[in-house]
């Protein structure tokens, strides 16, 4: 198949099928809430049917990457997020990616911590959280490498 008929086909797969870039459910059309009861298959993008065929480790990579990126430029709004060192940034967008933009905003006594450079007192509001307690062996983790600043 050509490139031509290739951008044709896909074209014509998206006329017929749709793009959605939420789930939805195919039977219905609707957009799926949390808790809804399906009445066919949780479906996004072009027809892509979650429970039958999923994503390839390769598409789930690329999410990723574009899920990072967001993260990353979501965090380059703080003042503090370039003065820390590499491990305390991955510990940032770690938690930026867990928690969303919403929740990760509600930590204001990590990031004053954090604009003051105590690593340990940011550490301690990361342990004294709701969300170290939920995330368990990852708030551990995160933690420990707050306070330390080496990758555990």
């Amino acid at each position: 198949m050509t490139d031509e008929d290739r951008a044709l086909l896909r074209q014509q797969l998206i006329d017929h099928e749709d793009e959605r870039l939420t789930v939805y459910d195919d039977a219905t059309g609707r957009p799926l809430q949390k808790g809804e009861m399906l009445q066919g298959h949780p479906t996004i993008g072009v027809g892509r049917n979650l429970f039958g065929k999923g994503i390839t480790t390769e598409e789930s990579r690329y999410l990723l990457d574009n899920d990072i990126a967001q993260c990353l430029d979501d965090l380059l709004s703080f003042s503090w997020f370039l003065d820390l060192d590499a491990v305390r940034q991955r510990v940032m967008v770690d938690m930026r990616f867990n928690l969303g933009p919403g929740r990760f905003r509600e930590f204001k006594g990590l990031f004053a911590a954090l604009d003051d450079k105590d690593f340990a007192r940011a550490a301690d509001h990361m342990k004294f959280s709701l969300w170290y307690r939920q995330v368990k062996r990852r708030g551990v983790r995160l933690e420990r490498m707050m306070r330390t600043g080496e990758d555990t």
